[in-house]
């Protein structure tokens, strides 16, 4: 189990193993999600972080390309 303490002034440090499997950086931020069990944390992650995630080998698509593919798949049954 991992626990942490809580200070007078409404501080606790998130310990080290859960910043890790969160995945958490200096400066992130994080929600906090309420339910009948408790609490529970969510991490938000930067769009940063989205940067480079979704690989394509090929040509560069221009705007129009991009523009026409919107169109035929919001009118396809």
């Amino acid at each position: 189990m991992i626990e942490s303490t809580f200070t007078a002034s409404g501080r606790t440090t998130i310990p080290k193993a859960v910043r890790l499997k969160l995945n958490l950086k200096d400066g992130d931020r994080i929600r906090y999600e309420f339910d009948e069990d408790g609490v529970r944390l969510i991490a938000l992650q930067p769009i940063s972080r989205l940067a480079g995630c979704l690989k394509f080998d090929g040509k560069a698509k221009t705007l129009r390309d991009i523009e026409a593919g919107i169109i035929a798949g919001a009118t396809e049954d």
